[in-house]
């Protein structure tokens, strides 16, 4: 055994890795080139660097990690922070790696909850993070304020496939008017995450055997194990201050009783022991662009809010800012829906079209239940919705005119020509974002640009992605090794559940 085991004074980290070397002996090799790589036993003093009496005022000799300078606080309202060095991996709560992101950004990144010290006490941060520096392009702070509403859905198409119902999407809505922020999770990839980082039992499959009823074998309901992770979810949100409600489908109610009310390709509709019509998404359009509709009923404090999304722009109206909805444009296999709001003393009304009239019950039936108003019978409305389809109309013919003759002069010789130029404008188009209502009223030349492709084609590469098992940094271990001489940095405490899972808090240094 290496003598240098004893060396080690954090009595968890020790008997770890002599467990570790009993039970694999060729691992012995690695980990000793690993300590000799990190400095032997001066690993703690390389690890520090102090800042001396004469650099800083003859205050003392005090000492901090080297992870690079403190953020600072920027941004409207004061829950944005930047931080430009890499995130110190011992003041990691939790981190999701390498996943899909659709806003703020599209591409592949981190969501990490972690640590710093604010105001002498250690604070929880949600970051977005660049897996390959491990630095953040996003954070905010002050998250049980910064944090309007954040829910965890099922999708469109994926809810009625076995194979894809584990691919959800996470969304946070933050206050101050800045971009939402929409990611999808593989909650497969979830479990073993959670698993290597030590947070829920190997076995934990074994344990939950013979705890299921028939109803549960439902391929299209969240597992056991499921459940626990997202109830895994909700309470480690809420002790870093994010109320975050699950509309997944449930196997079982003494956690959740969420239940499929309709489940199809173009709407679902969930009940729970709250409301009977808790959650709908009905496939939509505005103007030329596809999306979803969601509808999320009042529940505990949080109120109603009607979503649509998740292409640009994604926009979101809580109940209080909803003064009416009228029903137009009906016809035997679809209609529309014209859904007027107030934001910031302004009147607007915005149309969402070729919706299936088989979804109109449920849609209706949220609506009364909410409690909005139904002024489909107003003159008013009927006539300034034909007149806008008149415009809409001419302005696709005069753009459509228009663009042929453009077209004739400048069209590309080949087949391959004509895809190219297309790509170039998908890539171009996922750079720009927009939120709220200020392209609600954009004519459909614009509408028809190359974001409606461009989002298009993100959305079906996403059905198909791979996702890659990553192990994530181990909050408890981590927190663990900070020692007395750093009192100022952040700390955090755990607690087990009867389940076995490990919840990580703040707590005062």
């Amino acid at each position: 055994m290496a003598s240098w085991l004893n060396d080690i004074t954090e009595e968890v980290l020790r008997n770890d890795l002599h467990s570790l070397m009993q039970t694999t002996p060729d691992a012995i090799h690695v980990i000793n080139r690993l300590y000799e790589y990190l400095g032997g036993s001066e690993v703690n003093n390389n690890k520090r660097r102090k800042i001396s009496s004469e650099s800083n005022g003859g205050s003392g000799e005090q000492e901090r990690l080297d992870f690079g300078p403190p953020p600072t606080i920027s941004g409207s309202g004061g829950n944005v922070i930047n931080i430009e060095s890499p995130l110190n991996p011992e003041e990691i709560i939790f981190d999701i790696q390498q996943v899909s992101f659709w806003s703020p950004l599209r591409k592949k990144l981190n969501l990490t909850f972690h640590l710093i010290e604010f105001n002498g006490a250690p604070t929880p941060i949600l970051s977005i993070v660049n897996p390959s520096t491990m630095v953040p392009e996003f954070s905010l702070f002050n998250l049980s304020q910064a944090v309007r509403l954040c829910v965890i859905l099922p999708i469109l198409g994926n809810s009625t496939n076995p194979q894809k119902k584990n691919v959800v999407s996470l969304c946070f809505w933050l206050v101050d008017g800045l971009d939402p922020i929409v990611l999808q999770v593989n909650l497969d990839q979830i479990k073993k995450q959670l698993i290597k980082q030590g947070k829920i039992p190997p076995n934990i499959e074994n344990s939950l055997n013979g705890k299921t009823t028939e109803d549960d074998n439902n391929p299209l309901k969240l597992s056991p194990v499921q459940d626990l992770i997202m109830d895994y979810f909700v309470r480690q949100f809420q002790l870093i201050g994010i109320d975050l409600v699950n509309y997944l489908p449930s196997s079982s109610s003494a956690l959740f009783s969420n239940k499929y009310v309709l489940n199809t390709d173009n709407a679902i509709a969930m009940s729970t022991k709250e409301n009977a019509s808790s959650m709908v998404i009905i496939e939509a359009h505005k103007g030329s662009k596809d999306g979803s509709l969601v509808c999320l009923a009042a529940k505990g404090d949080s109120p109603a809010y009607m979503i649509f999304g998740f292409k640009k722009p994604i926009m979101i109206f809580e109940r209080s800012e909803i003064m009416s909805t009228s029903y137009a444009n009906i016809t035997n296999n679809t209609f529309s829906i014209i859904i007027t709001v107030s934001v910031n003393g302004e009147e607007k009304t915005i149309e969402f079209g070729m919706i299936d009239q088989k979804y109109h019950q449920v849609l209706d039936d949220f609506i009364k239940n909410e409690g909005i108003n139904d002024d489909s019978f107003n003159d008013d409305l009927r006539e300034k919705s034909e007149k806008e389809q008149q415009a809409q109309a001419q302005a696709q013919a005069a753009g459509e005119g228009e663009g042929e003759r453009e077209g004739a002069a400048n069209e590309p010789t080949g087949a391959h020509g004509a895809v190219g130029a297309a790509d170039d404008d998908d890539e171009e188009g996922d750079d720009d974002y927009h939120s709220g209502l200020e392209e609600e009223e954009s004519d459909v030349a614009e509408e028809y640009d190359s974001d409606h492709h461009s989002d298009d084609a993100h959305d079906k590469g996403n059905e198909s992605e791979d996702f890659e098992v990553v192990e994530i940094s181990s909050d408890e271990e981590g927190v663990d090794k900070i020692k007395e001489a750093e009192e100022e940095q952040p700390t955090s405490e755990t607690e087990t559940s009867p389940e076995g899972f490990v919840f990580t808090k703040a707590t005062e240094s």
